[in-house]
Parts: structure tokens; C-alpha cells; sequence
């Protein structure tokens, strides 16, 4: 069999509903799942709209047996694009009866998915396991984790058990890599994973796609997955894209261990994201021995009661502390910010801001709180405003018009970015690199 494996490419450096940046880095989900089609001997090829020509598209559409479209990318699982009307365009040009979509939308609302796109099947949840479970059984209709319509009614087959972590290894790394980047590290940028879920159970985090179970990978199986992608696509950076990289000490220590016996060091800059609590002397060293140049950090709010609503169990003074031990031994920090959680009031919005300067962290991220289908910031959202399940808003603060929120946006940018304060020398050199593309995504959302 012919597989397409394909990413949607959705428009805009910027979603101008939601605001969030529409990153260009590999599709680990395809990637996975074109390596369990070749090994059992079919053919795969990945068409990812976010970098490709889409000239070449067509082609491939008549090429394929069928074709997998992913409207969530791996690395937006957590905080997905909510524009759907958007899919159901892009699919314009698809044959209905080859494709079988994956993503958020087809696992929150399969039969609406369905219908309204007309596409042979979806997959609920991670895509991986249930292709893997099809090339045993070549009937979709026979597969775990897959719905379908019959005779026009829903029809949704059990989910089938995860994939180990050890299991879920990129061993062919075929993609261009030079056609990738992430803006705070540079090009060449891959993505790999140690973890997939969390134990933390965040009100505004997605975690539906990962099932809501937090699973490892070995430290040496990770550590050698790393080592044969640098070989194989002369990647020079890359993005390790765990929920929480740090959540054990001793297991982080073991993976740092693990890349350092790789030297992964010596070939790779790579950075990862964790909670600001989980972060000590030892393991900031060991992170930065084994190669890493930044960590990224969820604060949130500072308002005290909007964080405590989010059920993060985190307190300002931890975060305070985590952000200026990762700065004190040289490490970039990159900190994400929201406004607008339940309960929060706009006066209360510019707390947060001045936590941010106060915190000087080398990146600042802000956004409105959004209520992802699938969270239970969702649940409370429908629930107050009594609307039926399926809506997907913007945001989940509504008293200030779309235009007052890109103003406010556009204002916590310039204060944070432009502010008259003595910038670190080491600070202000990592904010030059590659500052043409910094300077494109904050001209996009301001």
C-alpha cells in the first residue's frame, strides 16, 4: 500500500483568532508513523504544508491508496489551532473516500468531523498506534482507536492499548531538516520526545491527544534516537518537546548522562520546557553539559487566585526562584504568560505583565487563556455560558472585543520587548540571534 502522509498547512505566521504562532518544525507523529509503514515494506512519503511547495501536492494525492491528514502537528497537541472552518477548506482539493483524518478535532468531535468533511474515517488520539494496528489488519473499519460512519450513524471502535515509549522511536529521520527552525534557536531545528502526558493536570492544558497518561522513554533508547537523527539529517538544533522534561530528578540526570555519553553536546544545541519547580542546581548543570541553551517555562499568571485556579500547584515565589537559577548559570529562559483566566479581572491583567519585566526572562510569550475542547477550562466555559458542547471560542475572557485584546497584546510585547531597562550583555546578544525572524512573529501578533 501507498501512504500519504500529510500536515496541513495552516495560513498565517499568526492565528489571527487565537494568536498563536504556526511553528515550522518536523512532524514527529508522521515521521513514527512513515516509519511503521516502510517497515512493513509499504510505502510512505510526508507532505507537510507547512514548508513544501504546495504545487506538488496533487501528485501525491493521486499516487496514494490513502492518506492520513493531520490537522493538530505533534508539536501543537497540548495548545492546538481551533480555526476548523479552515480544515474543511483545505480538504477541498482531497479525494473524501482515500482520507483519514487524525488530529484534536477528529478525537473531540468525530462526528462532526466526519460529516462535515465527508473523509473516509477518522483516528481518536494518538495516530501512531492505531496506523500501526492497521497495517496488521488493513481494514479501517477493523481498526482500535478508529470511527466511521455507517448508513450515515456514528460508529466508534474501542481504543487499543498505547505504545510503549520505547516503541514510539523515529529510526529513519527523512525529512529535509534545512527547510526547519524554531525562531529562539536557529534552523535545522528537529523534534524529539523523552515523555508523552504529564502527572500534572493543568485546567488549560490539552492532554486528550496523549490520553491523559504520562508514559517514559529509556534514557539510552532517547539518547541514541537523538544521536542517529543528528547523523542521519545533520539537524543542529532541536526541540525536546516532553510536557515537563524535568519532572524526576534522577531520570533527568540519567538522560543527560545518557546524551553526554553520545556527545551529543559537541553537535547539538537543544532546548525543552519543564515547570520552574522542578528545577534544581545539579540538574540546570547537567542540562547544560549535555547541550542545552534554553528552557521554557509555563508561569502563567501572577495573580495569585487565577493560578491557583488552574490547578498547576505552583506558587509565584517558586517560579521567581526556578527562572533566576536557570538565568544565574547562563541559561536563555523563555516564560509564557496569560491573561484572562476565570475569575481574573482586566485590572488585574498588568500584575502579570510586571511580573514578566521583573522576572526579565530572554523570551516572553503572552496570550489570552483559551478553553480547548478536551480541558476542563472547556467544561467550566460551556457550563457558565450555557452553551452546547462543540462550540470552540477564541477566548475564554469575552469582555473585551477581538480588537481591545490585540491592543492589550500589542502593548504587553512592546513593554516587555521595548521597555528602558538595563539589558544583561549576555541577554541582549541572545535577543540579536536570529532576530529577523523574532521581529516577523512579533510584527504578526502586534
Amino acid at each position: 500500500m501507498k501512504f500519504l502522509l500529510v500536515n496541513l498547512d495552516w495560513p498565517g505566521l499568526v492565528s489571527k483568532k487565537t494568536y498563536k504562532i504556526h511553528l515550522s518544525l518536523p512532524p514527529l507523529d508522521l515521521l513514527l508513523m512513515s516509519n511503521f509503514v516502510n517497515e512493513k515494506g509499504d510505502e510512505a512519503i510526508i507532505f507537510d504544508g507547512f514548508v513544501e511547495d504546495p504545487s506538488r501536492l496533487q501528485g501525491l494525492l493521486t499516487w496514494a491508496d490513502w492518506i492520513v491528514v493531520a490537522t493538530t502537528p505533534y508539536h501543537m497537541w497540548q495548545c492546538p489551532n481551533s480555526e476548523w472552518n479552515w480544515i474543511t477548506k483545505a480538504l477541498e482539493q482531497f479525494p473524501k473516500e482515500k482520507v483519514i483524518l487524525s488530529g484534536l478535532h477528529a478525537s473531540i468531535f468525530p462526528e462532526q468531523s466526519l460529516k462535515s468533511t465527508g473523509v473516509h474515517a477518522v483516528i481518536r488520539r494518538e495516530p501512531e498506534g492505531v496506523l500501526r494496528d492497521f497495517l496488521a489488519k488493513r481494514r479501517w473499519e477493523d481498526t482500535q482507536g478508529v470511527s466511521f460512519l455507517r448508513e450515515g450513524q456514528l460508529v466508534e471502535n474501542p481504543l487499543g492499548a498505547l505504545p510503549l515509549m520505547d516503541e514510539l522511536v523515529v529510526k529513519n529521520y527523512n525529512v529535509d531538516i534545512s527547510r526547519y527552525g524554531y525562531l529562539l534557536l536557529g534552523d535545522k531545528t528537529g523534534v524529539f520526545e523523552a515523555s508523552r502526558g504529564c502527572p500534572w493536570k493543568c485546567t488549560f492544558c490539552d492532554q486528550e491527544m496523549y490520553s491523559w497518561k504520562y508514559r517514559t522513554k529509556t534514557p539510552q533508547v532517547f539518547a541514541q534516537e537523538v544521536s542517529n537523527g543528528i547523523e542521519q539529517s545533520g539537524m543542529k538544533n532541536a526541540y525536546f518537546y516532553d510536557l515537563e522534561f524535568t519532572v524526576s530528578k534522577k531520570r533527568t540526570l540519567e538522560l543527560c548522562e545518557e546524551l553526554i555519553k553520545q556527545k551529543v553536546q559537541d553537535k547539538l544545541r537543544w532546548t525543552c520546557q519543564t515547570r520552574a519547580d522542578t528545577v534544581n542546581e545539579e540538574v540546570v548543570e547537567a542540562m547544560k553539559a549535555a547541550g542545552c541553551v534554553l528552557i521554557h517555562f509555563g508561569v502563567e499568571s501572577a495573580n495569585p487566585e487565577a493560578l491557583r485556579g488552574t490547578n498547576k500547584k505552583i506558587d509565584l515565589e517558586s517560579i521567581d526562584k526556578g527562572v533566576r537559577l536557570v538565568k544565574k548559570l547562563g541559561l536563555q529562559t523563555a516564560c509564557f504568560f496569560m491573561f484572562g483566566l476565570p475569575g481574573e479581572k482586566p485590572d488585574e491583567f498588568d500584575n502579570t505583565l510586571e511580573f514578566a519585566r521583573n522576572l526579565n526572562p530572554t523570551y516572553a510569550s503572552f496570550h489570552f487563556a483559551i478553553p480547548f475542547p478536551g480541558t476542563p477550562l472547556y467544561d467550566q466555559y460551556i457550563q457558565e455560558k450555557k452553551l452546547p458542547w462543540g462550540v470552540w471560542p477564541a477566548t475564554f475572557f469575552e469582555g473585551w472585543p477581538h480588537e481591545q485584546i490585540v491592543h492589550y497584546l500589542s502593548r504587553a510585547y512592546k513593554k516587555f520587548y521595548l521597555w528602558p531597562k538595563k539589558i544583561e550583555p549576555r541577554q541582549f546578544l541572545f535577543r540579536l540571534q536570529n532576530l529577523p525572524r523574532k521581529l516577523s512573529y512579533f510584527s504578526s501578533v502586534v
